[in-house]
This record gives C-alpha cells, sequence and structure tokens, in this order.
C-alpha cells in the first residue's frame, strides 16, 4: 500500500512562510494594500490574521465577534476601519501612510501634503 504524500496549498505555503518570519506577512500585506482590490486585501488580511495568531484567538484580543470576522473578512466582506485597526493591532500590525505620485483633482495637480504644510506654516523647506 502507498503511503499517502502530504500535499500542501499555496496558502498553507504562505502560512507557514508567515508564521516563520512575520515580517514576509507584513510585507505582503503591504503589497496587498498598495494596488490589490478589496476582494484581495480581505482575504490578505484573514491570510496574515490566520497565520499570525488565528482568527478566533485574534477576534478574541480585538474584542470582535469571530463569526462576524469570518464573514468581514472574506472576498464580498466590508469591513469597517474601526475593526480593521482593532484587528490588526491584536496580531502586531497597523496602518501607515506612504506618499504616493501626486493625483490630479478636478483638472489640476495637488501638492502633496508636506508642501502644502511647509507652505501654511511659512516654512521655506519643502
Amino acid at each position: 500500500m502507498k503511503a499517502k504524500r502530504e500535499v500542501r496549498t499555496n496558502e498553507g505555503s504562505l502560512l507557514e512562510m508567515f508564521r516563520e518570519d512575520p515580517s514576509l506577512a507584513r510585507d505582503y500585506l503591504n503589497d496587498v494594500l498598495s494596488d490589490g482590490s478589496d476582494a484581495e486585501i480581505n482575504l490578505a488580511i484573514r491570510l496574515v490574521t490566520t497565520a499570525l495568531g488565528g482568527l478566533p484567538a485574534t477576534a478574541r484580543r480585538a474584542g470582535v465577534n469571530a463569526t462576524q470576522l469570518y464573514r468581514t473578512l472574506s472576498r464580498n466582506g466590508n469591513p469597517g476601519f474601526r475593526n480593521l485597526r482593532k484587528v490588526l493591532a491584536a496580531i502586531g500590525l497597523r496602518f501607515s501612510v506612504a506618499a504616493v505620485a501626486p493625483a490630479k483633482v478636478r483638472g489640476r495637480a495637488v501638492a502633496p501634503a508636506r508642501r502644502r504644510v511647509a507652505q501654511r506654516s511659512g516654512s521655506t523647506r519643502a
């Protein structure tokens, strides 16, 4: 009788890698947050949460309902910012803001915030 081979899915491999090196989980999540769809972001947060503590334990630490967290972090979920902050904090992560190329708003370029703040304060540094 042949021995059964263990088959690992991509998700299983990612979970293992994230558990071994949480910085990979952080980098993965940042990449998905930068250019992923809403569904991809939800699933990435769910995957990282599963790897870094499990959804039920993370839900307890975050003070949210575990069943609702499963639904919220599904492909069709619609998590609120407050709950996302709680969940990320429970696994030792947080949101941060990074500059991107200037966007156009109503046909004109928008100056980066740092430049606007400097102009308002009278500072000559940009």
